[in-house]
C-alpha cells in the first residue's frame, strides 16, 4: 500500500511535464464491470485483440485452455490449464458465453494467436500459429449452425508451409480479402531452412469460386543475420494500404549507437500503372527514438499513432522532472525524450505525412507513460486510449487513460477513466472501443481467477 500511494503521489507530481495536464474530475465518474471471467474449459488468458460485431457480441480467442483433457497440448508455469486454445463469443446483453471452438486436434488449428474476422454472415475466420498439416499453423473458418443446432462447423481453408508463422490479427479491404503476417522460423527451427533470410512476410488471403482460398505473398523484407520481427498488428486504411511496424534489426541486430531500432512500413496495392505492391519506410527509429512496440492506429487526415520504448532504460525516482543522463536525446522541436518516472519511458507518438509527395514523415511524442504502458494504443474521435501499469514492478494493476489534444503541440491531456482493482484485472493488455463508447479491456490474472478476464468500462 505505501508503494502504491508513493507512485501515485510521483504520478500526479510528474504528469504536467510527462503525461501532459491532466483534466479536473468530472461529476461522473466511468465504471468498470467484469464481462467475463475465464476458467480454463472456456480459455486460458485471453489474446489482447476483441472483435464486436454489429449485434454488440464479443470474440475473444485464447492460445490455451478449452479441451483441458487433450493430451496435444500440456499445460505449462505460465498457462496452469491444458488445451490448445479456444474461441468464444459473449453475447450481449448479458454476456453468456458460446465456446465456439476448444481446439485438440493437432492436425487443426492449435493456439489462435490473434482476433478474429467476422464476414456478413456471421462466419468467424482466425489463425493458429501451431498446428495443421505441416504443423505451421492454419487459418481456418467457424461456421454458425443452422436451426435447431448449437455446434459449430470447424473448416481449416489453409496450412501453413516454408516454416512461416502466421502471427496477430486478421484485417480485411473493401473486397473481402483478407491479410495477415507471418514470421519466417527457417533459421531456428528443425527441419527448416537454416539458411533462410526471411524475417516476416505478408500473406493476402483471397476467396476462390470454388469457396476455396489462396494464399499469396505480396511482401517480404529479407535481412541475412538481423531479426526486425513484427511488433504489432496490420493496420489498413480506406485505400487498401497496409502499415506494419517492425521491432531492432533493420541497420543492426541490437538497438545502439546510431543503429536502427524499428521502422514504420507502408505497403500500398497495386495501382492502374504498377502490378505489385509497394513497400516504403515512413519512418525508422534510431537510438535517440527507441523501438516501436506494438501497432500504429489510423486517425484522421492519415496521420498514425503508436507507442515505443526507449534505447536504455531512464528513472526519476524523486519525481524531479529532470533529464536523466542516458536517454536524453531531443526532439526535432527540442522536447525531451526521457520521461518522468518512468522506468522504462514509454511513450505515445504521432507520424504526420508529408505536405508533398517527396516529403517526409514528422515524429512527434504526444505523450509518456509515467509507468510503463501495457496496451497498444487505440484511437476513436480525435482522442487516444492506452493502458498503464499503476507502478512498474509488473505486479499491477494497470489504469486506462484517455489522452486528448491541447494547442501550440503541447503534450496531450491525460485522463484517468478507471483504475483496475484485483478483482477485474490486475494488468490488462488490450483494448477495444466497442459501441456507445464502452471501452472493452483483456486482462491477466484475478483474485477470483487465474486464467483472464474481460471488463467494459462504461464512461
Amino acid at each position: 500500500m505505501i508503494r502504491q500511494l508513493i507512485s501515485l503521489s510521483c504520478f500526479i507530481l510528474a504528469s504536467a511535464s510527462a503525461l501532459g495536464p491532466l483534466s479536473a474530475a468530472h461529476a461522473h465518474q466511468p465504471t468498470g464491470s467484469v464481462v467475463h471471467y475465464f476458467r480454463g474449459p472456456d480459455g486460458d488468458q485471453p489474446n489482447p485483440t476483441l472483435t464486436q460485431d454489429s449485434a454488440g457480441n464479443l470474440y475473444a480467442t485464447s492460445s490455451y485452455g478449452g479441451n483441458t483433457t487433450a493430451a496435444t497440448c500440456a499445460s505449462n508455469q505460465f498457462h496452469p490449464q491444458a488445451g490448445c486454445g479456444t474461441v468464444v463469443r459473449l453475447n450481449a446483453p448479458d454476456w453468456s458465453i458460446d465456446v465456439l471452438a476448444a481446439f485438440s486436434n493437432p492436425k487443426g488449428p492449435i493456439n489462435p494467436n490473434g482476433g478474429v474476422y467476422i464476414d456478413k454472415t456471421g462466419a468467424v475466420y482466425g489463425t493458429s500459429s501451431s498446428g495443421g498439416v505441416y504443423g505451421f499453423g492454419t487459418f481456418f473458418k467457424l461456421t454458425p449452425p443452422t436451426a435447431g443446432h448449437r455446434v459449430w462447423t470447424q473448416r481449416v481453408l489453409l496450412n501453413f508451409l516454408s516454416c512461416s508463422t502466421p502471427s496477430g490479427n486478421l484485417v480485411a479491404d473493401a473486397s473481402g480479402a483478407l491479410y495477415v503476417v507471418a514470421i519466417d522460423e527457417g533459421a531456428k527451427t528443425p527441419g527448416c531452412n537454416p539458411n533462410s533470410t526471411v524475417n516476416w512476410e505478408i500473406l493476402k488471403l483471397t476467396p476462390a469460386a470454388s469457396g476455396s482460398w489462396v494464399s499469396s505473398v505480396i511482401t517480404a523484407v529479407d535481412h541475412a543475420g538481423e531479426d526486425p520481427e513484427p511488433a504489432g498488428d496490420l493496420a489498413v486504411d480506406s485505400t487498401g494500404a497496409l502499415y506494419l511496424t517492425t521491432g531492432v534489426g533493420v541497420t543492426v541486430d541490437y538497438c545502439a549507437g546510431t543503429g536502427g531500432c524499428g521502422v514504420v512500413w507502408k505497403i500500398a496495392p497495386p495501382t492502374k500503372t504498377t502490378s505489385r505492391w509497394s513497400r516504403t519506410s515512413l519512418y525508422t527509429f534510431n537510438f535517440s527514438d527507441g523501438e516501436p512496440a506494438y501497432a500504429v492506429v489510423m486517425g484522421e487526415g492519415g496521420i498514425l499513432y503508436g507507442r515505443s520504448v526507449p534505447a536504455t532504460d531512464c528513472a526519476d525516482p524523486d519525481c524531479s522532472g529532470a533529464v536523466i543522463p542516458g536517454w536524453h536525446h531531443k526532439n526535432s522541436d527540442g522536447a525531451s525524450e526521457c520521461a518522468q518516472n518512468a522506468a522504462s519511458c514509454t511513450a505515445v507518438y504521432e507520424l504526420t505525412p508529408p505536405s508533398s509527395a517527396v516529403g517526409t514523415w514528422k515524429k512527434t511524442i504526444v505523450s509518456y507513460g509515467v509507468n510503463d504502458y501495457t496496451t497498444p494504443v487505440r484511437y476513436r474521435s480525435g482522442a487516444l486510449y492506452i493502458g498503464q501499469l499503476s507502478d512498474n514492478n509488473y505486479a499491477g494493476p494497470s489504469s486506462l487513460f484517455k489522452l486528448t489534444p491541447t494547442s501550440g503541440g503541447k503534450l496531450w491531456n491525460a485522463t484517468a477513466l478507471y483504475n483496475f482493482t484485483s478483482h477485474d484485472a490486475n494488468y490488462i493488455f488490450g483494448v477495444l472501443i466497442g459501441q456507445n463508447g464502452v471501452i472493452y479491456a483483456t486482462g491477466t490474472s484475478t483474485a477470483k481467477t487465474s486464467q483472464g478476464t474481460i471488463v467494459a468500462v462504461t464512461p
